[in-house]
């Protein structure tokens, strides 16, 4: 995909192919795009955020979605730009593009909670948090010609998820539930296929199966 005009990123890190990184398709693995993104969000939130919240404070990746749209081969000069979206009470929402020259390979939408590391709860972002995030914001959520599939609205707060580690706190009237995060079509397609891996399993498994989704008995 053609970039045009470059999104105007306020952060560009660059990334280095190894031969390591090629998958049987002699192209870079989704899972080494992966981590360039999270180098991209990591260096941010360590630059700006870190120096500013306590020691044992932490930063929780708690929605993460992904695009990919061109291949990374060996010996392309990849560059990742992120920029923070939006900011809610605890979570930072960011937008993310893997460019090639002027290709676009690659896009992400993340949102990032602020961890509590002693109550290992969220931690509201106060005044000082934001004015340190302030170079790595958009104004508003930008739209990008060349972006390509439409990204996910992020929400003011979302939920907690396993990897969070975060306990529910008194905001919780606040949190967005995680089906928010999805289309009516995509909820029916990802039931689709629950349903019909529950169908191929044998019936003990089956019924562990149906119990751990929420899904009803045959």
């Amino acid at each position: 995909m053609s970039a045009g005009p470059l999104p105007d990123y306020p952060m560009w890190q660059g990334a280095i192919v190894r031969h390591a990184d090629l998958d049987p398709n002699d192209h870079v693995t989704n899972s080494v795009i992966c981590s360039w993104f999270d180098d991209g969000r990591y260096v941010l939130l360590r630059r700006h955020l870190r120096p500013v919240v306590e020691p044992s404070d932490y930063f929780a990746l708690v929605m993460l979605e992904m695009h990919f749209l061109q291949e990374v081969r060996m010996f392309d000069e990849p560059r990742v730009g992120t920029a923070i979206t939006r900011i809610g009470r605890s979570s930072i929402a960011m937008q993310q593009h893997l460019l090639v020259g002027e290709r676009i390979a690659a896009t992400a939408t993340s949102v990032t909670v602020l961890g509590d590391g002693v109550a290992r709860r969220a931690r509201p972002l106060d005044e000082a948090h934001r004015q340190a995030l302030a170079p790595s914001c958009w104004p508003k959520p930008r739209k990008h010609a060349a972006i390509g599939p439409r990204p996910t609205p992020a929400p003011a707060l979302c939920r907690r998820g396993p990897m969070a580690s975060i306990a529910p706190d008194e905001h919780a009237q606040d949190i967005t539930p995680m089906d928010d995060f999805f289309t009516a079509e995509e909820r029916a397609f990802r039931e689709t296929v629950r349903a019909a891996i529950a169908a191929m399993l044998p019936e003990h498994l089956a019924r562990h199966t149906r119990s751990h989704l929420h899904m009803p008995a045959r």
